[in-house]
């Protein structure tokens, strides 16, 4: 194996964990609506409480502004994965 290759692979091993850390939670935080949709009719609509349904929606609204923020870092750390590996090859 030639250098070049070498270090490719060192570069994707090292970043694989990342990538996959970014993945697992934006996959994780799909399940926001979910589990939102399953608190309101469990504890929401029985009560009718609107205190537990205000706390609930601000809560998935702030998970919906983590996974977008999560999505944004990953699109990110790809395309300098990506620019650096085209670097490696050419």
């Amino acid at each position: 194996m030639n250098t070049n290759a070498t270090d490719l692979l060192r570069l994707l091993t090292r970043h694989a964990a990342a990538f996959g850390l970014f993945s697992a939670a934006v996959t994780a935080l799909l399940l926001v609506p979910t589990v939102y949709m399953l608190q309101v009719y469990d504890r929401v609509l029985p009560s009718r409480n609107e205190t537990t349904l205000l706390v609930l929606t601000g809560l998935a609204l702030l998970l919906y502004g983590l996974m977008v923020a999560l999505e944004g870092l990953r699109s990110v750390f790809c395309a300098r994965l990506a620019a650096r590996v085209d670097a490696l090859v050419a």
